[in-house]
């Protein structure tokens, strides 16, 4: 007697190399990424080809950003 599936491995290759990110505001980051996929099933041979796009907006929580640095020399009042 048997219970549950048999394994079946996969072989998955992802290739993005579309990624851009736009910070909206101090607390909004909109990103959207874009490329290819391929899997390979082991048992079957079977090969899947396809494009791949995500999409996201992230939140950004928590304390305020730390004072600037010593070592950040940019300065607007410069000549």
């Amino acid at each position: 007697m048997a219970f549950g599936r048999d394994i079946n491995p996969t072989i998955t290759v992802n290739a993005v190399p579309f990624n851009l990110s736009f910070e909206a505001t101090k607390f909004l980051t909109l990103a959207l990424a874009g490329g290819m996929f391929m899997n390979f099933d082991t048992t079957t041979g079977r090969v899947l080809l396809g494009p791949m796009f995500t999409f996201s907006v992230n939140l950004k929580f928590g304390r305020p950003p730390l004072p600037l640095s010593p070592f950040d020399t940019y300065s607007p009042d410069l000549p």
